[in-house]
């Protein structure tokens, strides 16, 4: 059958591209309010103050090295607070927490989290709201006779957390692929350091608990991977991402990492339904006129977001492997834990659907227990 006359034929090609126009349209060409990321900023920088003030506090005795790092970090923070300078306070922050992290070895995955956001957080039009950027630009704009200056921007850059997001529970859930996690033996052995010790590990209905809780925080997390893109499901995954973190932040003390994920929960949803809602919570008063859209950017400027858009991915997977990468020296961990080295335990093959049995003995799993234990404790201690 011929198309009606004057109509434009639909080809695979064009098919294909109206299905990925949406997608690419999210995260290179949306622009919106930037009241959602001005709140981000201001948790963020709340959260490096409570996670490393204490590591960098100015003492007398310190050396020229700690001093500047303390002093860049202060001050950085303090810029990034109050929404001056904003970019370049956020980069500084950033700075600061990676030159602990190599340097100091803060060897800690909320720590890496966190500096992370600080350095995405850069990038993104975040001194726009709630900022004295923000109030010295309406100061310019008024001694020039010059309408005020819109709150939107392009969203290209605040859509690189929501990707952060997206790595860290794929990078979650792959780590609890492992057969110590998925039969409950590392949710048995935190739950007994923390609350029954190691009376109730052995009995059939603790072990049948364990087990689904483990087996439905994995679902869970593999899920939240990718459900958080999908507007239908993102209220109900967002109610479930918020019990999950906050039973981690109430029952285990896992404070900044729940804290930071929870904040940057913000970037999947609509920035201008966002805003509304800042808007009918705290009214403003009425507005003099509608803020004019910004018309897409041309071939260049999309070019450069896509180039930016893939450095920073490059960069959180060179991160991720440097983090996950294999120890030298295995010697100097068994001096530490006073055990034998611990062994890589086997990944379960998801496309094969079969599950991995150790075939350890009753006495090695507790062994195996007893250093896991010993490990989630010294993970702790430098949390």
């Amino acid at each position: 059958m011929r198309a009606p006359e004057g109509a434009t034929p639909v080809t695979a090609t064009s098919s294909a591209r109206a299905l990925l126009s949406r997608p690419l349209r999210w995260a290179l060409y949306d622009c919106g309010s930037t009241r959602p990321l001005g709140l981000i900023r201001i948790g963020v920088a709340l959260m490096l103050w409570a996670r490393f003030g204490d590591l960098v506090t100015l003492h007398a005795d310190a050396t020229a090295a700690q001093l500047a790092h303390g002093v860049g970090f202060y001050l950085g923070t303090t810029l990034l607070l109050v929404g001056l300078a904003t970019r370049p306070a956020a980069l500084l922050s950033a700075l600061a927490v990676a030159y602990g992290k190599y340097a100091l070895d803060w060897q800690s995955h909320n720590m890496q989290l966190l500096a992370l956001t600080t350095m995405i957080l850069a990038l993104t039009p975040c001194g726009r709201s709630y900022s004295l950027d923000r109030g010295l630009a309406l100061r310019r704009a008024a001694r020039r006779g010059e309408p005020p200056p819109v709150e939107r921007a392009p969203l290209w850059s605040a859509r690189l957390l929501a990707v952060l997001i997206t790595s860290v529970y794929m990078a979650t859930a792959y780590d609890k692929t492992s057969w110590a996690f998925l039969s409950g033996e590392r949710l048995a052995a935190v739950a007994g350091f923390h609350y029954t010790g190691s009376a109730y590990l052995d009995g059939t209905a603790w072990v049948a608990a364990t087990l689904i809780a483990s087996a439905l925080v994995w679902a869970l997390e593999l899920t939240l991977a990718f459900g958080l893109y999908l507007p239908r499901l993102r209220p109900a995954l967002t109610l479930a991402g918020a019990a999950l973190h906050g039973s981690f932040y109430a029952l285990f003390r896992v404070y900044t990492f729940s804290t930071n994920m929870l904040l940057l929960y913000a970037p999947f949803y609509d920035q201008d339904e966002l805003a509304r809602g800042i808007e009918r919570l705290c009214p403003r008063g009425p507005r003099s006129a509608a803020e004019p859209s910004r018309r897409p950017p041309g071939r260049a400027r999309s070019l450069a977001r896509a180039a930016g858009v893939a450095l920073v991915l490059l960069a959180l997977v060179a991160a991720a492997a440097y983090e996950h990468r294999v120890p030298s020296d295995v010697s100097q961990e068994t001096e530490i834990n006073g055990d034998e080295p611990p062994r890589p335990q086997p990944r379960l093959r998801l496309l094969e659907g079969r599950w991995r049995d150790l075939g350890a003995t009753r006495e090695e799993a507790r062994r195996r227990r007893q250093r896991q234990t010993r490990r989630e404790m010294q993970k702790w201690r430098g949390a």
